[in-house]
């Protein structure tokens, strides 16, 4: 009986040891799928809910990169208007219309994310002006006591390059505050070479109706 114990006991942690190394499998191990789009190859690698954990690009046969991302699907664009293709790979923890991007750098034949993007939804691309044109939408816990509050901000921006630095130009919108109930138009612009909001004085903190009668919208489904 003491052997069939201990012989039970050893079944007991072999198992163990086995769901412990199969829930440490990386998230990044499956192949999912393979894109080429002519000057790149791209391997996306996740696990079994399709999601993208893991780009390695390729070209011409040799690795340049490995991407750390969250990401459903991958396409290329010229987001810095360099001639150089760069990787969007749609967010898959912010949802439709977001991007981890990935900036290609030619000195160092290598891409590198770029965390500006993330916050740009519908990035449009303005190749004649050399800009990105996007709604800027973000969430920010600002309060805890003695209730939860919210600042959510939903803008118009525009962005620009200047010696391989994105800059933000100009951005127009509206913050709602979830406990007070209460919406703030603000303006941001380019002053001097600093980008900051404009004068307080041009703010106006305002209920929903008083929004509205100035001519704003806000649809709280968004």
């Amino acid at each position: 009986m003491k052997i069939l114990k201990i012989f039970l006991a050893s079944i007991l942690i072999l198992v163990s040891l086995l769901t412990i190394v199969s829930c440490g499998k990386k998230d990044d191990s499956v192949l999912l799928n393979t894109v080429n789009d002519g000057e790149y190859s791209f391997e996306l690698y996740g696990n079994d809910q399709n999601v993208i954990r893991r780009v390695v690009v390729k070209k011409n046969g040799d690795k340049i990169s490995s991407l750390i991302c969250m990401g459903t699907s991958l396409k290329t664009e010229d987001l810095n208007f360099d001639g150089h293709k760069d990787i969007m790979i749609s967010s898959a923890t912010k949802g439709e219309g977001y991007y981890e991007c990935f900036i290609y750098q030619p000195n160092a034949n290598t891409f590198t994310r770029n965390k500006k993007f993330d916050d740009m939804l519908d990035p449009v691309l303005d190749a004649e002006n050399k800009m990105i044109r996007c709604t800027i939408q973000k969430e920010e816990l600002i309060e805890k006591k003695p209730v939860e509050n919210y600042k959510i901000t939903r803008g118009d921006a525009v962005f620009y390059w200047k010696s391989g630095t994105l800059l933000q130009l100009s951005e127009d919108g509206i913050e709602y505050f979830t406990a007070d109930g209460i919406y703030c138009v603000y303006t941001c612009s380019e002053i001097d070479g600093e980008f900051r909001r404009n004068d307080p004085a041009d703010l106006w903190f305002w209920s929903y109706e008083e929004l509205t009668a100035a001519g704003y919208s806000w649809d709280h489904e968004k």
